[in-house]
């Protein structure tokens, strides 16, 4: 079960962790901010003196890495690894739209199309802001399921997303604690 979970939470990795590196590169010229959150964040969890070393960051660490953890969701929320999902109702039903669906449908949704929308993230859908997944007391605020999709909803919630999650901050830390800033373009300079 355990191999199950880091086989298939690693596919959740390899497809969200490579959007959210570019966006930290992308965002680190159109929105330095973010960049510097991250770099400060990944700073104030470890000791001063491992700060210029390449390492790796334990699992305490990483628990306490919010700011990156909203980054990931927010990337996974503009750049979902599956875009679009189905269901299949076991029973006539009546969708909230008010459209009819019967046993056997196929009901589409696009899970990239959501993560755009106004009417669930308001008028700033568009912008990404890990502080979004941010609550006012500085935890991580989880949002229902049926606005992030990412993992899926209901029964069929991913059984690996706190994996998927540790081994993306895990990664995401170490490159980004040691890959130049994409603001000074040389070896790791303090932020």
């Amino acid at each position: 079960f355990q191999r199950f979970l880091v086989t298939s939470s690693w596919n959740k990795v390899e497809k969200g962790l490579i959007p959210v590196l570019e966006h930290v590169a992308k965002q680190g010229s159109v929105n330095p901010q973010v960049e510097s959150k991250i770099r400060a964040e990944l700073k104030s969890t470890m000791p001063a003196e491992e700060r210029e070393n390449w390492r790796l960051f334990s699992t305490q660490e990483l628990s306490n890495l919010v700011y990156l953890h909203g980054a990931l969701c927010e990337t996974l929320r503009l750049y979902p690894p599956v875009p679009f999902q189905h269901k299949e109702p076991l029973k006539s039903d009546v969708l909230p739209s008010g459209h009819r669906v019967g046993p056997n449908m196929m009901v589409l949704f696009s899970v990239y199309v959501m993560g755009r929308m106004t009417s669930i993230w308001g008028p700033d859908c568009l912008e990404f802001k890990p502080e979004r997944w941010i609550s006012d007391s500085g935890k991580i605020k989880h949002e229902p399921s049926y606005k992030f999709l990412a993992f899926n909803a209901g029964p069929r919630t991913c059984l690996g997303r706190g994996v998927a999650f540790t081994q993306m901050k895990a990664v995401a830390a170490a490159i980004i604690h040691k890959l130049p800033s994409s603001r000074c373009g040389r070896p790791p300079c303090s932020s």
